[in-house]
């Protein structure tokens, strides 16, 4: 072997790393809701669990933010941005994490991971790129899949439980904009640390309003609130460590498994069973998400 082979053999042994890290974390994120509607079982209340797991993760960033010396923080803190998506994780957080108190964590999934096509819609208007006719008629074909999945079982659903999952799809596009621009010159756990810590703050603000702070009355309330806290910041922790070394494109990608992960932990956790019109009606929804991810994926031909 030559000096020039060593890197290269190094590099095809650790290829692997980095779709194994995004799909780690896609799992971990897509497990929060199920194991969090399991604590609600016990008395656990959402807000309780939307804010201890991101005020978790916000302190290991922190921490790990101050240990390596990355700086930028306090100049993040003064930007606009920030405080944009700051509220937007923090909105989501709540939102979805109780809107499955009211409806099944499968068709809450479906509804917020109509998130990107949001994305797409909102750009705009932040200066970003035009919707294309192409990723219009993903957007179109989502929401067709979403009335397909609601429509028939509308009058039994708890309409309470589908506006808190579209406000939370709606309030992540804040989110995904504004670190969109602080990542220009953020570094990602600057990022993660302050929107985190900053979200923790605004559910803990909110609490007294939104049922008040408990961790439920039996020891498996306990074990599933850990749960959910260990998980959310075990995704947070694989997602910083999959963008050093795995293309945030080719993670975008993988990440669309999350709504499916999410449905099938429903049926295992929860027995969850969705009627045939939702099972269809997710497919849809998903299909328009990939076609949206690969749409977004393809860079535009230089003249």
């Amino acid at each position: 072997m030559n000096a020039d082979d060593a890197p290269r053999a190094e590099t095809a042994r650790t290829a692997w790393h980095g779709p194994v890290l995004a799909l780690f974390s896609a799992f971990m994120f897509a497990m929060n809701t199920p194991v969090a509607a399991l604590a609600y079982q016990d008395g656990v209340t959402p807000i309780t669990l939307a804010a201890s797991r991101t005020l978790a993760a916000g302190l290991l960033a922190l921490a790990f933010v101050l240990w390596t010396r990355m700086p930028g923080f306090g100049r993040m803190l003064r930007r606009r941005a920030f405080w944009l998506a700051t509220l937007g994780m923090a909105m989501q957080g709540m939102c979805y994490f109780a809107s499955v108190v009211y409806i099944p964590v499968g068709l809450a999934a479906m509804i917020l991971y109509t998130w990107p096509l949001l994305v797409a819609v909102f750009e705009p208007l932040a200066g970003g790129a035009r919707l294309t006719p192409f990723r219009f008629l993903c957007f179109l074909g989502a929401f067709a899949g979403l009335a397909l999945a609601i429509g028939p079982d509308f009058q039994s659903l708890d309409i309470r439980g589908i506006a808190l999952a579209f406000l939370g799809a709606c309030c992540l596009p804040l989110y995904v904009l504004g670190s969109r621009v602080l990542l220009a010159d953020t570094e990602l756990p600057v990022l993660i640390a302050g929107t985190n810590v900053g979200a923790a703050a605004v559910a803990l603000a909110a609490a007294p309003f939104l049922g008040g702070l408990s961790f439920g009355t039996t020891g498996g309330a306990a074990t599933a609130s850990l749960i959910v806290v260990v998980i959310y910041a075990a995704g947070i922790l694989s997602q910083i460590a999959a963008l050093r070394i795995f293309p945030a494109s080719a993670l975008a990608m993988l990440f669309n498994l999350e709504p499916v992960i999410s449905i099938a932990a429903g049926a295992v956790l929860l027995g969850e069973t969705l009627t045939g019109a939702q099972y269809t009606g997710g497919v849809v929804v998903l299909s328009a998400l990939a076609l949206y991810s690969w749409s977004a994926k393809k860079k535009p031909a230089r003249a």
